[in-house]
């Protein structure tokens, strides 16, 4: 038996605890502990499973300087702790203390930079997991965001910002007694392993090579959809509140025909003012299983884990991105074919892709039920993946664990 640790500290919401809830499942023969950032719904991981749930360290103070519109990893950081070395000194000095108490012979991270900075100087087991986007490409500059669009002189700025970045970074690493960084790749290099939990076709980073991709999470059980009795296409929306959410909500009401509204974070009474025989809100999930029977297609954040279930399952989407994930992995979708972008900020934007949407969604299923299909027979399972990745570390450290 060994002794798992898993780390979560960048990110909200169940697209994290979701995935972490699937893998504890798996490997309740070991001792299990979770360091999440935010505890909304960690319930899930302590309601049916052994698992000791403890709050993870995060940045929770205010950037002097943050950049608005992250463009590279290298923004992120700097956004998120990593500004100055007095805050980053803070995370690494927490993590530290907290892997100390618990001892763990793996760690398993999931979005946590400081945590793998921290961990530089214990020798337990490094395993990184997640999204394309959540294991960056070991590039320099280290993952750009939608590169595509950004000149020469963009990129020099970007490579300028994380040498900087960089240098915070070192004088930090020193003052803990640990081993320097040339460039914020290296702060992924040193685990001993990187599993992606997507698909080619669903890497928010899709260039790089030899990587290992182990599928993507499955969904958990939910709610039954209740489809209203008025005829027509069925459409699925899940979504968060936006500016311009009561477009969509005024397009949806429109076309008369089954919708399904779910979200937990739109106001109520907002709702409550769209409230019509053709949709159904709710506020819980469902069952993406269930949905995806009757569905003709749905409207997302382009959020990973739905977004990629959706596909896997030959739902075409209107993907309205809310942040720089999700866009860039809407993008990802739009390139495969398996989804439209409206801008969620135009109004005119949101209008035309529905419409389009409405009209032309069984041209768009066929696309996406061929990429379904070529996944249906060889379906990964990402826990059996780090069940055997553990399985094969435990046997190779022998009695140091257990």
């Amino acid at each position: 038996m060994a002794r798992i640790l898993f780390v979560w500290e960048m990110g909200f919401g169940l697209g994290h605890i979701i995935p972490i809830k699937h893998y504890c499942d798996s490997l309740q023969q070991h001792e299990l502990f979770a360091a999440v950032q935010s505890l909304q719904h960690a319930h899930q991981l302590v309601e049916a499973l052994d698992v000791k749930l403890l709050q993870a360290p995060h940045f929770q103070g205010n950037t002097a300087n943050p950049v608005s519109s992250p463009r590279c990893y290298a923004h992120l950081l700097h956004n998120s702790g990593f500004s100055t070395a007095n805050s980053l000194a803070a995370l690494m000095h927490a993590w530290r203390t907290l892997f100390q108490l618990v001892q763990p012979d793996i760690v398993i991270f999931d979005h946590s930079p400081s945590a793998l900075l921290a961990a530089r100087a214990f020798d337990f087991k490094k395993v990184v997991m997640g999204s394309g986007f959540l294991c960056p490409p070991q590039t320099y500059p280290m993952a750009v965001f939608l590169s595509e669009q950004l000149s020469q002189a963009d990129l020099e700025k970007f490579k300028v910002f994380e040498t900087e970045l960089v240098v915070k970074i070192n004088t930090v690493l020193q003052s803990f007694g640990c081993s320097q960084i040339l460039q914020l790749s290296d702060i992924y290099k040193t685990v001993d392993a990187s599993l992606l939990t997507a698909y080619p076709e669903l890497d928010h980073f899709p260039s790089r090579s030899s990587e290992q991709y182990v599928g993507v999470p499955p969904t958990l059980p939910g709610k039954t959809p209740n489809w209203t009795n008025v005829k027509g296409k069925k459409i699925f929306v899940y979504s968060h509140m936006f500016p311009q959410i009561k477009t969509l909500l005024y397009e949806l009401r429109q076309s008369g025909v089954p919708v399904i509204f779910c979200s937990s974070s739109v106001d109520p009474v907002l709702l409550n003012q769209f409230e019509c025989d053709n949709i159904c809100f709710e506020s819980d999930p469902l069952d993406l299983q269930l949905v995806a029977k009757e569905c003709a297609f749905a409207v997302t954040n382009g959020n990973f884990n739905s977004a990629s279930q959706l596909a896997l399952l030959g739902i075409p989407q209107l993907a309205i991105p809310l942040q720089m994930e999700q866009l860039i992995f809407s993008k990802t979708l739009f390139k495969s074919s398996l989804a439209s972008i409206a801008d969620p900020g135009k109004p005119e934007s949101i209008s035309k892709h529905f419409r389009e949407m409405l009209l032309y969604s069984d041209t768009i299923r066929t696309k996406v039920e061929a990429f379904a299909a070529k996944y249906r027979s060889r379906l990964l399972s990402p826990a059996d993946q780090l069940r055997d990745l553990i399985t094969s570390m435990v046997g190779n450290k022998g009695n140091d664990i257990g």
